[in-house]
């Protein structure tokens, strides 16, 4: 659905120069009480989803000579707190995604 969506953004205005990814899901609880499926559709939603995000603005980017991604994040991709095991490892994912692409595209 989300490559679709920008399918049709980029055919009714133009390639996509900016993209902000504001995603969020969170789920508190207790390491022990934490469901592993519960966990992966955290990771889907915090990190996944940006992911293919950005994999479909970058060729435009590049096309175009440029542009900014910018992912959303929150104190919990800086350190891990208690009973939001699943959130934290989310965001700290999403930040490493933030860097690694910045590497790899020189910014």
């Amino acid at each position: 659905q989300l490559s679709q969506a920008f399918d049709k953004l980029s055919a009714n205005f133009g390639p996509v120069t900016v993209l902000i990814c504001n995603v969020g899901m969170a789920h508190w609880g207790s390491i022990l009480e934490l469901d592993p499926e519960t966990v992966v559709q955290v990771f889907r939603t915090n990190v996944a989803a940006s992911l293919v995000a950005a994999q479909k603005v970058i060729p435009m980017q590049l096309k175009n000579g440029g542009g900014t991604i910018l992912f959303t994040g929150a104190t919990a991709a800086l350190r891990g707190s208690a009973n939001c095991a699943g959130v934290a490892a989310s965001k700290f994912g999403l930040r490493a995604l933030s860097q690694s692409l910045a590497r790899e595209y020189n910014s």
